[in-house]
């Protein structure tokens, strides 16, 4: 069960606890930067993405900027109960010991939790690199089919974002799929298109969108407390697998808890075990996939970005700092939502703290 305490006016929760960004007491890293003195604005469609004068305004409220489906929350929220005492966090960061406090001074964070405690279906893609790869070399990002994706405004990923506003999901996505780099299911090469198909292949198969059929299969099975939505494009209505997905911060959390218990919550089975320990551990994936063979550091699985070492930990990384880390072994699961300078935490020394404190965590409660 997780508990919650608040403590300078951030809650904490602990298992257990719970840790988020409630008020600042301080002034916020780059906050003039951001948008503060204009009470936070929200940008367009054409700029919410790229402007960091709009970012935390429009990540804060993207339902006013695009628009969504709604993934509608159960009657009744799993519980979240607070914990009788604040739990001390401390970590190493370039050599110096550094608090919860130093994180959220430095880093462009807009809230922090942590709780402890064979075939392509998609007959629409047939004929094209996508529709001929397998679905475990889509889950990996291995289609082979070469992709950009820096967002500047010119890569590959812009391209793909005019031509889904022009064509619809399927017909984008066939104007990418006529290429390939090496063969499928060879190399790891990150570009959210391939989850795009992972969600087209969804539909052909289900024949529902994606936030009617997870709607009852996860969101409400999980005991959210408040209703999720997803971007859409108005051409064909479908979401934007990639990205989009919009929910508040403790129902995060309790995603990050479902998955450190392997896809169980009160002794129902809600994403199938089987399927979340392949996706986690690097040992179930070819040499190509397994950390410090697909990039330097991480290896990556099913959409699961996975740690290197004996103990099986993963992450869920997006733009500008946006992140889960969940470690099964100790239930340990920290959320970061951020306003980063640059689209890739690594991009300033948010990727490298984060990873910092992570680590003081798992320390903390286990051992690294």
């Amino acid at each position: 069960m997780e508990n919650i305490v608040r403590v300078s006016g951030r809650l904490f929760s602990s298992a257990a606890f719970l840790l988020s960004i409630a008020s600042a007491a301080v002034a916020a890293p780059d906050e003039d930067l951001l948008g503060k003195a204009q009470g936070y604005p929200v940008g367009s469609p054409k700029t919410w993405l790229y402007d960091e004068k709009v970012r935390v305004g429009s990540f804060s409220a993207v339902h006013r900027v695009v628009k969504q489906h709604t993934l509608t929350k159960p009657p009744t929220a799993s519980p979240l109960p607070r914990a009788a005492t604040e739990p001390v966090i401390r970590y190493r960061f370039e050599n110096q010991d550094a608090t919860i406090d130093d994180f959220l001074a430095r880093q462009r964070v807009m809230s922090l939790l942590v709780i402890k405690d064979g075939e392509t279906y998609a007959k629409k893609l047939a004929g094209t690199a996508y529709g001929r790869a397998r679905i475990r070399d889509i889950l990996r990002m291995a289609s082979g089919v070469p992709f950009t994706e820096v967002y500047d405004g010119k890569d590959d990923n812009f391209r793909y974002s005019l031509l889904r506003s022009q064509k619809g999901l399927i017909g984008a996505l066939r104007a990418f799929g006529d290429r390939t780099a090496v063969a499928p299911g060879t190399r790891f090469h990150y570009a959210s298109i391939e989850t795009q198909v992972l969600g087209a292949l969804v539909q052909a198969v289900t024949g529902e969108t994606l936030s009617r059929y997870l709607t009852t299969r996860l969101w409400q099975p999980l005991g959210a407390e408040a209703d999720a939505a997803w971007n859409i494009v108005d051409v064909d209505k479908f979401e934007s697998a990639s990205g989009g997905f919009n929910a508040v911060l403790r129902d995060y959390g309790r995603l990050g808890m479902l998955l450190a218990n392997d896809g169980m919550r009160d002794g129902r089975q809600i994403i199938p075990r089987d399927f979340l320990l392949e996706a986690t551990d690097w040992r179930r994936h070819p040499e190509a996939f397994q950390p410090r063979k697909a990039t330097p550091y991480f290896g990556y699985g099913y959409q699961f970005w996975i740690y290197p070492g004996d103990k099986r930990r993963f992450a869920l990384l997006g733009v500008y700092g946006q992140s889960m880390f969940v470690d099964p072994g100790t239930k340990l699961v920290m959320v970061v939502t951020a306003a980063n300078k640059t689209a890739s935490a690594d991009g300033t020394t948010l990727a490298r703290e984060r990873d910092a404190l992570w680590r003081g965590l798992v320390t903390m409660y286990g051992g690294w």
